[in-house]
């Protein structure tokens, strides 16, 4: 992953893994296909991780609207400390989808919004399917945002997100 985030997409290379020191060449052999699998692997894993951070965030409180608040913040804070993986998880989606094999960007995005729809569902929120695809779409248009403009001031993103959300 850190040679991921530290090369890009466009310049990750079996020859750039090796040069880390991280695996040999045969290994890389050995276990995977492609470079493809490999960036696979490596996305997969960081998905699986991101969203135990997020679930371990809810996990911390016991009143619903808390767990929500939790996650959204945790969620937002992670990209924003970390704006070569936003924009990793853009390029690796786009990448992915142009390739003609959407179904890792299906996936990051299922995932995601599975989260956000049992968070408004426990906390009540009428039409909590459709709120949780309408916040998807604000927290990755943020997480661009923040990119795009770093060190500028978020605005409220809680009042935001709560009309957003419904949580008003």
């Amino acid at each position: 992953m850190s040679v991921l985030l530290s090369n890009g997409l466009d310049r990750f290379t079996a020859r750039a893994l090796t040069e880390s020191g991280s695996f040999s060449r045969s290994a890389i052999h050995y276990y995977f296909d492609s470079v493809e699998e490999i960036i696979d692997a490596a996305m997969a894993s960081q998905l699986d991780s991101f969203l135990g951070m997020l679930n371990t965030a809810a996990a911390e409180h016991e009143a619903p609207l808390d767990r929500f608040w939790a996650v959204t913040q945790s969620y937002l804070a992670h990209f924003s400390d970390q704006p070569a993986l936003t924009l990793l998880w853009f390029d690796y989606s786009i990448a992915a989808v142009q390739a003609g094999r959407p179904h890792p960007a299906i996936e990051i995005e299922s995932r995601l919004q599975e989260i956000f729809a049992g968070l408004l569902r426990d906390c009540g929120v009428p039409d909590w399917q459709s709120r949780s695809e309408a916040i998807l779409a604000f927290m990755l248009g943020t997480t661009l945002r923040g990119v795009l403009h770093p060190g500028a001031p978020a605005g409220d993103l809680r009042r935001q997100l709560a009309a957003v959300s419904g949580l008003e």
